[in-house]
């Protein structure tokens, strides 16, 4: 009764009519409906007795009029209608329907027209409550606000209210005024704060005492609670353009970072919401990496995180299911124990061998796993930005995720090793500068050998997308000579070819990306074709040139592939052909291929660069294995004209054959025209993507997905 408006009206026009009560009585009266609400029991009587409306006419009252005079009522009220709707949806939607949302934004946007958050002294004010400076109990009102937006947020119907209101700018100008670049407090402070478990966070039925409060604690408080709710909001395209609006939203959110990067819940929530506005917006990659300086300081996280990683966890990790041993000729093969090259083992879930129960592996956990989760999410993403991931590409922090892959296994961790992998793909796009007399090879390719026994138990993992990633890491590692050195001596080159026979089209063409790059190479044939790779291509090449649904991509990668093996190289003994049974197979189905016109795609449009490479690719292989009863002498390897687009090549104009189809390549599209092999993390358009990709597995989902990440909630 004491929250109830004067009577003589309803609605909003009584609400700005409500008189304010004396501070004493009011207080106390907020103080029992707070007590009550932080009973789950309670939700529903709060909301059948009119409790949360009476609660909303009080907030409007204390907008209205003297709100700073009882600053700690509204903050208890706003704290009682947190807790009343963290677990009914019900209550949430009912507050929706009676104008929360708008009421919240006039609440945000009063407390940030107030001077800036972090000068508050919070020691200064009077123990106990009661009537506290106006700053801080507007720093208090902010915190509980944002809780309360942070609950309504998880309906979508909910969070497009929010959008429309305007509070994407709102809760980014909050950042500014308590936790962005200009706020005090921080670090140590920061943290100390942060451990004491302050209760009046989102999701808490805690006690909420004001005089607990540390210094710069309500500040990290603050920031936390924003971030719960941009978590949730830029799910949505409307709130990450309202977001990708101002320049200084994105400079608002890095600071929060530097101010209180102690805080490990904190960055878990500030890179999910940096992913999310990252992975398709090349602008806000330039706005993090470059104008704001978050590259660096993102890089020492992932360090330290990685160190405390790799200290804690087992010395001697068990086997990961689904990957068996291949014994070695070369004793010092580069694969980890436990995890050598070998065919694929029993079925993902089924129990491991041995020890029954005892010998499943440990999964990782904690805020400090969730940190490298979302963290190196973040990274992959900032790698596609060309100025970024060449400087990653340097770095000796980027070698973090060789430790990350060396020490986890997919079944302790599935989300972070795919997320490392996808990042070392990124981030080996960019070619480092070759070394110099006092300048050395830094970052992931300095040490090869581990590079590739890192990749290796990937690619021979019975998960399908972590095959994939491992092939397309493989593929931008491979131009590098050292990096073809270990894979074929560590005999990664035998798993390749094995995955000829692979039923994904998603893992051949990832898998071609790297063995394209073995097979330019002509130290490194003899060892392919050593493996079985010329008549296991022979048979890819059948089944894919005769598959209209097959891409086009896939023909053209592997019959370069097959012609580069084909060539003898100089000084050498002769490579053997095709076996006699598949070759006058092969030999019509790619002239079919070749001759054939070119066909309309499903929406009449005329085929693309893909199409009409493949035709000319296999036309010239086609001549090759008619005209040369052996191996492609050296005498004719010279590189024909190139095909005009939109013509086919006429393999009885072409006066030559190339001397190989490729050189070593970028692996950055799933199909592009120069036969790069498999996208980078994630591509959404397999035409034309010539870039590294955004993730968009499960947990670290592509902006527009319906799902959302739970641990960032």
């Amino acid at each position: 009764r004491l929250c109830a408006p004067a009577p003589g009206g309803d609605g909003a026009a009584s609400r700005e009519a409500a008189p304010a009560a004396a501070a004493g009585p009011l207080l106390a009266a907020c103080r029992l409906v707070f007590k009550l609400s932080k009973r789950e029991a309670n939700d529903e009587a709060l909301r059948e007795e009119a409790s949360l409306d009476r609660l909303l006419d009080l907030v409007l009252a204390q907008m209205s009029g003297a709100g700073a005079a009882h600053g700690d009522s509204l903050v208890y009220a706003l704290g009682a209608l947190k807790n009343a709707s963290s677990a009914s949806s019900a209550n949430a939607d009912h507050l929706a329907r009676q104008g929360a949302i708008e009421l919240v934004a006039r609440v945000m946007r009063a407390g940030t027209a107030a001077p800036p958050l972090d000068a508050v002294d919070t020691a200064a004010a009077p123990p106990g409550g009661g009537d506290r400076g106006a700053s801080e109990a507007r720093a208090q009102v902010l915190v509980q606000a944002t809780a309360l937006l942070r609950n309504l947020a998880v309906s979508a119907a909910h969070r497009r209210q929010l959008v429309a209101h305007g509070l994407v700018g709102d809760l980014c100008r909050v950042l500014q005024a308590g936790g962005g670049p200009a706020a005090g407090g921080g670090g140590a402070a920061s943290a100390r704060g942060w451990r004491q478990g302050l209760s009046s966070t989102v999701g808490s039925r805690g006690s909420l005492d004001l005089s607990a409060t540390q210094p710069a604690a309500a500040s990290a408080e603050l920031c936390l609670n924003v971030f719960r709710v941009l978590a949730k909001l830029t799910l949505q395209e409307d709130a990450r353009a309202a977001v990708n609006a101002d320049s200084a939203h994105i400079g608002a959110m890095v600071g929060a970072l530097k101010a209180h990067h102690s805080s490990q819940q904190l960055i878990v929530r500030v890179c999910f919401v940096l992913g999310n506005l990252t992975a398709s917006n090349q602008a806000n990659r330039e706005r993090i990496a470059r104008q704001f300086g978050g590259l660096d300081l993102l890089l020492s996280i992932l360090e330290d995180y990685t160190a405390t990683l790799v200290k804690d966890a087992p010395s001697a990790p068990p086997p990961a299911r689904g990957q068996t041993a291949l014994s070695s000729n070369t004793p010092n093969a580069a694969a980890p124990a436990g995890s050598e090259l070998g065919a694929k083992g029993e079925a993902e879930g089924a129990p491991p061998q041995g020890d029954g129960a005892d010998a499943r592996p440990a999964r990782l956990g904690g805020a400090g796993h969730d940190v490298l989760v979302k963290l190196i999410r973040v990274l992959a993403h900032l790698a596609m930005d060309p100025s970024a991931g060449a400087h990653l590409s340097e770095r000796a922090e980027a070698e973090s995720l060789l430790a990350i892959l060396e020490t986890c296994t997919l079944d302790q961790s599935e989300e972070l090793m795919l997320n490392a992998a996808a990042a070392v793909t990124n981030i080996t796009f960019y070619r480092a500068p070759p070394p110099t007399p006092g300048r050395d090879v830094r970052g992931v390719l300095a040490h090869p050998e581990r590079l590739v026994s890192c990749l290796t138990p990937l690619l021979l993992h019975d998960n399908e997308e972590a095959v994939v990633e491992a092939a397309r890491a493989l593929g931008n590692c491979s131009r590098e000579a050292p990096v073809r050195a270990a894979l074929v001596h560590a005999r990664v080159h035998e798993a390749l070819v094995l995955l000829l026979g692979h039923s994904s089209d998603e893992v051949l063409l990832a898998v071609c990306g790297a063995l394209i790059n073995i097979a330019a190479d002509p130290e490194h044939r003899p060892a392919l074709v050593a493996a079985g790779a010329t008549d296991t291509l022979a048979e890819l090449l059948i089944q894919a040139a005769g598959d209209e649904s097959a891409p086009p991509s896939l023909v053209a990668m592997s019959s370069k592939i097959l012609f580069n093996l084909l060539i003898a190289p100089p000084g050498r003994a002769a490579t053997p052909m095709v076996d006699g049974a598949l070759r006058p197979h092969l030999i019509t189905v790619l002239s079919s291929f070749s001759e054939a016109g070119a066909a309309p795609d499903a929406d009449g449009e005329a085929p693309g660069l893909a199409s009409e490479e493949a035709r000319s690719v296999a036309a010239v292989l086609v001549r090759a294995l008619r005209l040369h009863a052996g191996p492609v002498p050296p005498q004719a390897q010279r590189t024909p004209p190139r095909p005009q687009p939109g013509r086919t090549a006429n393999p009885a104009r072409s006066p030559s054959l190339p001397e190989s189809m490729l050189e070593a390549i970028d692996h950055p599209g799933a199909a592009p025209p120069a036969g790069q092999g498999g996208r980078a993390t994630g591509a959404t358009d397999a035409k034309s993507s010539k870039e590294p990709q955004s993730l968009s597995r499960a947990g670290t989902r592509q902006p527009g997905s319906a799902a959302h990440d739970v641990a960032c909630g």
